[in-house]
């Protein structure tokens, strides 16, 4: 029998026909697919889920409410919830943890891979609330000292591992941010340019400020991004 586009996707769920269920969901932009999936019950959007394309999967995992991605994950299989971790932010990571039990976080972060598990504990580490729980660790940074030339070359090799490259900052040898400089600025300047000559002062927040606070600044300054830091900077 021929499908509407209006066919009820939960009744689609319940008669299995799965390869329905996908074109279903494949017809609707993100905002509608993601209400589509909101709807079911949680056995049903268990199910609709795991149809999905990979990388749609992930953005929509990343879009649920924090409750609904916990539901979500106690309704897949345990190599499912694996691949959806592993893809998450650090902090869309930690985020998701903290809505978890105990016992359930702790694997979770067990069946990650070494890095990913220590950027993970690194912003669990912080309290909540606190802007340490917002950052990213996934930075690209430029070392003081390093010419225009050599930086976009760091760049372009570290761009997929980093969360923006669009504000860099610039450390010295032990690694206290001495300043930021934008992509831009990079890709107009002559490239034997030291980036110190470039480099602005830092406007930078402590990692355990209050999140609202340093969102403040974010703001106040018109930036795009700020380096985290530590007491040491």
């Amino acid at each position: 029998m021929p499908r509407t586009d209006q066919t009820d996707l939960a009744a689609l769920v319940r008669e299995q026909d799965l390869r329905a269920v996908q074109e279903r969901l494949l017809e609707l932009d993100l905002p509608a697919l993601l209400d589509e999936l909101e709807r079911l019950d949680a056995r049903s959007r268990a199910v609709a889920y795991r149809v999905l394309p990979w990388p749609a999967s992930v953005r929509i995992f990343e879009l649920l409410a924090p409750a609904l991605q916990s539901e979500l994950l106690t309704q897949l299989r345990s190599q499912d919830v694996g691949r959806i971790v592993a893809e998450l932010d650090p902090d869309d990571r930690v985020s998701l943890l903290d809505e978890l039990p105990t016992s359930v976080a702790r694997e979770l972060l067990r069946d990650l891979e070494p890095e990913e598990r220590r950027m993970t504990l690194t912003v669990l580490g912080y309290p909540p609330g606190s802007v340490g729980r917002r950052m990213t660790p996934e930075v690209l940074s430029l070392p003081a000292g390093t010419t225009v030339a050599d930086a976009l070359v760091r760049v372009r090799e570290g761009a997929d591992a980093a969360e923006t490259i669009y504000m860099l900052p610039v450390v010295d040898p032990g690694r206290v941010v001495v300043g930021v400089v934008s992509l831009r600025r990079l890709l107009v300047t002559d490239p034997a340019t030291s980036v110190d000559a470039l480099m602005s002062a830092p406007i930078s927040v402590a990692a355990t400020q209050d999140q609202e606070v340093a969102a403040r600044s974010v703001r106040d300054h018109g930036a795009l991004a700020v380096p985290v830091v530590d007491a040491e900077d």
